[in-house]
């Protein structure tokens, strides 16, 4: 009796010291749930954004940030009605550009179009000004007016950033009315003014066969080969460019090449998983 009774005081000692251990383990675990920034914070945050976004206007991280902030806070219109200023005020081509960009996301394109005729005027040197102008041209319907407007984003010589999808876009446009040569002598404008960079040139050989553009695709796919820095990526263009001569109607031909490229395909590469 006094045995069973000993028993179960040890018993309630034990479950009460694996209670405590338990608690103590959970009060110590990390909370794992997110923290909720005060308002103050996300304002700070989105200020800063803003700030980076005024020294380089651009669709992106600080214009997705900037844009969100005002959308879940209620406070676009009062945030765009700021932008809104005139020619005078400090860095008002750049205000006018993001107000175009935010409009053009909200899909308002005539306001995008009013917004970013200003910033392309007072931003004369900024290519992207008039880039942003054009795409809110086409998206009003305007494509016509919205060629020149793409050539003369080339004439200020976009950055190596930007210059792709000017001359990308610019390109197609051309193609898509016809004017397949004048297509062809832009990207082959913008392959030479970045001599070497084969990331550039690779987007023009994929523009060029998305567009069935065949031949100057595999013209430029070939001298991706021969100029890849890596056994893998030379590769991958390899296979590239045989692609385009089956689409050529050269099936045979790529059949060869193919079974080139899986002779001389080294062990452990990438195309093997």
């Amino acid at each position: 009796m006094r045995y069973a009774r000993v028993l179960r005081v040890f018993s309630l000692v034990v479950c009460f010291l694996l209670l405590a251990s338990t608690v103590c383990a959970v009060a110590q675990q990390p909370d794992d749930r997110p923290l909720v920034q005060p308002p103050d914070q996300q304002r700070l945050i989105a200020d800063r954004f803003f700030e980076v976004l005024l020294r380089r206007p651009r669709p992106g991280t600080a214009l997705d940030r900037v844009y969100s902030y005002h959308v879940q806070n209620q406070s676009m219109d009062e945030f765009m009605a700021s932008l809104d200023v005139t020619e005078d005020v400090e860095q008002a081509g750049e205000r006018q550009m993001v107000l175009g960009m935010c409009q053009a996301r909200r899909g308002n394109s005539s306001l995008a179009i009013q917004a970013l005729k200003k910033a392309d005027a007072w931003l004369p040197d900024d290519a992207m000004a008039s880039y942003q102008l054009a795409k809110a041209m086409i998206a009003d319907g305007k494509a016509t007016d919205a060629r020149p407007v793409l050539e003369r984003a080339i004439q200020r010589r976009p950055s190596r950033t930007d210059a792709p999808d000017i001359y990308l876009d610019l390109g197609r446009m051309y193609l898509r009315s016809g004017q397949s040569e004048k297509a062809l002598a832009v990207w082959k404008q913008l392959t030479d003014q970045f001599p070497g960079d084969l990331a550039i040139a690779e987007k023009v050989a994929t523009a060029l066969a998305d567009e069935q553009q065949l031949e100057a695709a595999l013209d430029q796919f070939n001298r991706l080969v021969e100029n890849a820095k890596t056994a893998d990526t030379r590769i991958g263009y390899q296979i590239k460019a045989a692609e385009l001569v089956a689409r050529l109607g050269e099936v045979e031909t790529a059949r060869m090449e193919f079974q080139t490229i899986l002779d001389r395909l080294r062990p452990g590469s990438w195309l093997h998983t």
